[in-house]
């Protein structure tokens, strides 16, 4: 006499194969969405690396002096670069709200900062917007919005707004300068959205850097603070 398999024994009978299905898409999806992840920070990489090629043919090189500035705070005290590159060796970045390169930099630059704190002066020089909302982006000649774009500043007050509203979302510890609406400093340093420079004591510059890049920089710091204690 034939047995029939009831509905629940074959439904048992073959979950074992769904389960196993089921942890397979599972797997591949998720390994799918790594792969993602990895091949988009391999385009950043790679695209970090020609735009700090780019910026890095503009504005003075190693080995000549660093411009000169004289900017405010955001308490409104005054700064001047020859005063703190003739006490100890400077590093000056820039960077601004709208600009996510400074962003995924900002935990470098605060790492630098802390470890040579007493021995070297790190300055942030607050710049036009990188990716306004309002305008055409002034690196790339497009307008290139992001989650974090906001209209051009047209007045300093709106500038300090915005780099104060950086300084509070970024957590940033540090001394940062405002440059003024005509961008001065900006343009004599390459006008660069994330460009870094080491200035040795005296204003002579020892690197430069299109985009800041803390693990490049920290040797260079290193040997400067070795050769001149």
């Amino acid at each position: 006499m034939k047995t029939k398999t009831s509905p629940t024994t074959n439904l048992l009978n073959r979950s074992p194969a769904r389960s196993g299905n089921k942890k397979s898409r599972q797997w591949t999806y998720a390994i799918t969405i790594l792969l993602s992840f990895i091949l988009i920070e391999i385009a950043q990489v790679r695209g970090s690396e020609a735009d700090s090629v780019k910026f890095e043919q503009k504005g003075p090189k190693a080995g000549g002096q660093a411009p000169d500035f004289e900017l405010k705070t955001l308490d409104g005290k005054t700064v001047k670069g020859s005063e703190l590159w003739n006490s100890k060796p400077t590093v000056l970045i820039a960077g601004s709200y709208t600009c996510p390169v400074f962003r995924r930099t900002n935990d470098g630059y605060a790492g630098l900062s802390q470890e040579f704190n007493n021995k070297v002066n790190f300055v942030l020089l607050y710049t036009i917007e990188a990716h306004p909302a309002d305008e055409k982006s002034p690196y790339f000649g497009t307008k290139k919005t992001n989650q974090y774009s906001q209209p051009q500043p047209k007045t300093a007050e709106e500038r300090f707004a915005l780099a104060k509203k950086c300084v509070e979302e970024e957590d940033f510890k540090g001394l940062m300068v405002i440059d003024t609406m005509d961008n001065t400093t900006w343009k004599a340093y390459g006008e660069g959205p994330n460009f870094a420079f080491l200035i040795g004591k005296g204003g002579k510059i020892l690197a430069h850097q299109g985009i800041f890049d803390w693990k490049a920089l920290r040797p260079i710091i290193q040997k400067y603070i070795s050769q001149n204690p």
